[in-house]
């Protein structure tokens, strides 16, 4: 287990590159434009409102209504999106960060945090394995997957007893993790 060392916060952020970038600012500019379509609709359609009911926080899937008022200023803004152009930018720390996310990228090692302190480390995969292995089945107990469907079956239920059942999705399995119990150096 080797200490990973790095001699800036891990809350920088490097520049991402431009399929990172289009990506981002499509994801975006669908959603503004999304809202954007609702307020008109609303305006528009004072009496739809109607109709209100708890929704507990989820989100609509409900797409809404295209509004020829809208359609060009949409086009103009898409425009703006598909012919956006990049300047080649370069600083020393910006540089430093991209090295070290293609080092860390290319790791033959997980990287694992420390639990108390802001420390990494280099793992073997082998080994990683090991301890989450025994630190999951040191609390918990593994369930078929029949138990699940149970699970998933009653939170279906009580989805459609609350009329949520289009808002929300089935539970989905994630991998555990583990920290590594971290000393401070003296």
């Amino acid at each position: 287990m080797d200490k990973l060392n790095l001699p800036y916060s891990l809350k920088n952020i490097p520049i991402p590159s431009k399929l990172q970038y289009h990506k981002q600012l499509i994801s975006k500019v669908e959603s503004f434009l999304n809202r954007l379509r609702w307020k008109l609709y609303f305006i528009q359609n004072p009496d739809s409102k109607i109709k209100l009911k708890e929704t507990f926080g989820f989100k609509s899937n409900n797409c809404p209504p295209q509004m020829k008022e809208l359609k060009k200023f949409e086009e103009g803004l898409l425009d703006l999106v598909a012919n956006i152009q990049f300047k080649p930018f370069h600083n020393s720390f910006q540089n430093q960060l991209k090295k070290d996310c293609n080092q860390i990228m290319n790791e033959d090692k997980v990287i694992v945090e420390s639990d108390k302190t802001s420390n990494l480390y280099k793992v073997s995969v082998n080994e990683y394995k090991n301890i989450v292995r025994n630190s999951v089945t040191k609390e918990y107990k593994k369930v078929n997957d029949l138990e699940v469907g149970k699970i998933n079956n009653e939170a279906a239920q009580i989805a459609s007893k609350l009329s949520l059942e289009e808002r929300i999705e089935e539970q989905s399995r994630t991998e555990a993790y583990v920290t590594i119990k971290g000393h401070k150096d003296n």
